[in-house]
């Protein structure tokens, strides 16, 4: 384990439950089994290039996104990183956080 993977499956793990996947659903979805995603999300594995771009395509973000630091997101990454978080959320939601949107001062 070195903080590197560490961080890069913590990442994965992220934009699995934000897109409300399952390890075994995700895992299926990108060609592995979950025990090694499991392994993979705890820092315990390593990445291929050809996993990540597995997993990029089935998290619908690119590589680039999962290997990118998440301190300082441009405008347009955190517009549409908004969208995909609203994306699976039941229309009484949005229309909850469509008010409280309207309620912010800027």
């Amino acid at each position: 384990m070195t903080p590197l993977t560490i961080k890069l499956g913590a990442k994965i793990r992220k934009l699995r439950t934000s897109r409300h996947y399952s390890q075994e659903q995700l895992a299926g979805l990108a060609g592995i089994n979950a025990k090694y995603l499991s392994e993979v999300e705890r820092g315990k594995r390593n990445l291929s290039v050809e996993l990540l771009v597995a997993l990029a395509n089935v998290l619908e973000v690119s590589p680039a996104e999962i290997l990118a630091d998440e301190q300082h997101p441009n405008r347009e990454e955190l517009i549409a990183k908004i969208a995909r978080l609203l994306q699976p959320m039941p229309l009484d939601l949005l229309v909850l956080v469509y008010r409280n949107l309207l309620l912010v001062k800027y």
